[in-house]
């Protein structure tokens, strides 16, 4: 699955690893993300409304559910399986 983001840049204590987040701050490039198949992304609702993405991450032999942009920002091994291309080069 291909999914638009945003990849923050100068964020507090993480100036040389963007940010990933559903909103462009302003000092924000758009970039693509190709998640595997093998972490079972999903489009969020709530209400009936998309808000967002989730991924299954196994954790200490079990399956855990993450919002992507968390799963992003806080699992490299997860970071280096995904294929993430800047819009515009």
């Amino acid at each position: 699955m291909t999914i638009k983001l945003f990849a923050n840049y100068g964020v507090l204590a993480h100036e040389h690893t963007p940010q990933y987040n559903y909103n462009s701050n302003g000092v924000s490039d758009t970039v693509s993300i190709t998640v595997p198949d093998k972490y079972s992304p999903a489009e969020r609702l709530l209400y009936g409304v998309p808000y967002g993405y989730s991924v299954t991450l196994p954790i200490n032999g079990d399956t855990v559910d993450f919002d992507l942009c968390d799963a992003l920002n806080q699992d490299p091994a997860f970071r280096r399986a995904c294929t993430i291309v800047k819009e515009g080069c």
